[in-house]
């Protein structure tokens, strides 16, 4: 893959709130993103928590930042059923933009659960060379890490179907499917390593 094939144009930008009043250290955190811990970080003491945190990257960046933090499967699903139902008292850190409300799934297996919203993702516009380029004559292969990227992207009201998304869950393949992407692909396992060799591999298939 040539590194001027590659182009870092960022749909979103992550906006931290302040005005949230942090939980009693007694309550055990969850965080299903690494942009949750770092605005929650900011507005609490993360040695006083006990967290945990779906996908390993979240977990290692928690623990950066000093949250007693445990590994708590690789999606919700893991999370709720194998990890929930030992505790009884959550809170969900998370983002203004969800597909899965934490709080109603846990309060739904009999846990107290509350859900605080740290941080927003705000849409970003894309400069009008790269509209240009992805209305033009090449297919472009497009990761997308979460489901407000793709609703973001999707909602550009552009004819998709010469393209290919990488999409990081089924959510995320939803709306790229409806958008009329051209093909759309779905990581097995959803991390930063499985969207990068699935991005690369459909590059190398479109490469002469």
């Amino acid at each position: 893959m040539d590194e001027n094939d590659i182009k870092i144009e960022p749909v979103l930008k992550v906006v931290p709130y302040s005005k949230w009043i942090a939980p009693s250290s007694d309550k055990t955190l969850i965080f299903s993103s690494s942009n949750a811990v770092r605005c929650a970080a900011e507005n609490l003491e993360p040695t006083y928590y006990r967290a945990f945190c779906i996908g390993q990257y979240t977990t290692q960046c928690a623990q950066s930042f000093g949250f007693d933090a445990s590994y708590a499967g690789q999606s919700v699903q893991d999370f709720l059923i194998h990890f929930a139902p030992k505790e009884k008292s959550f809170v969900h850190l998370r983002g203004e933009h969800t597909t899965t409300d934490l709080r109603v799934h846990l309060q739904g297996i009999g846990c107290e659960a509350e859900s605080i919203i740290v941080y927003d993702q705000v849409e970003l516009k894309w400069p009008n060379k790269t509209v240009e380029y992805l209305v033009g004559g090449t297919p472009v292969v497009l990761p997308l890490f979460s489901s407000r990227s793709a609703e973001i992207v999707c909602n550009q009201g552009m004819n998709w179907g010469k393209h290919i998304a990488i999409a990081i869950s089924p959510v995320v393949a939803k709306v790229c499917d409806e958008a009329g992407f051209g093909k759309t692909v779905i990581a097995e396992v959803p991390n930063a390593e499985e969207m990068l060799k699935l991005t690369a591999g459909e590059y190398g298939k479109l490469s002469p």
